[in-house]
């Protein structure tokens, strides 16, 4: 899998997608300094359909998706995040995108290891 990065302007933390399917955040600053401190952003939009029993037929078909990429979005292998997509996902789904995009940050996910 090929790795993506995408930099917004240069106050920004810069997002990077790795290897296990997440998207990380580095703050650039510590990144010239040599120390890099991550996040996880996880896509549970997988998780949330089957809670709410909404079918991905019905949602391809009412956010004009297709198949494939309604199912990397479910699988978290995205390698870039599509804001009108989550914008259309959120529509339908009437919920926010807090609800379908979860973050860890490096230090809490080092404690529950």
């Amino acid at each position: 899998m090929s790795t993506a990065i995408v930099v917004f302007s240069y106050n920004v933390p810069t997002y990077h997608y790795n290897k296990k399917s997440s998207w990380c955040i580095i703050d650039k600053k510590k990144l010239r300094q040599g120390v890099t401190m991550a996040g996880k952003i996880k896509i549970t939009l997988e998780e949330y359909r089957l809670e709410k029993g909404i079918s991905k037929y019905k949602i391809c078909q009412a956010c004009n998706l297709q198949p494939r990429q309604l199912n990397a979005y479910c699988n978290n292998k995205i390698s870039r995040v599509d804001l009108d997509v989550l914008t259309r996902i959120c529509d339908y789904l009437e919920c926010d995108l807090s609800d379908i995009l979860k973050y860890t940050s490096e230090k809490k996910s080092k404690k529950t290891d």
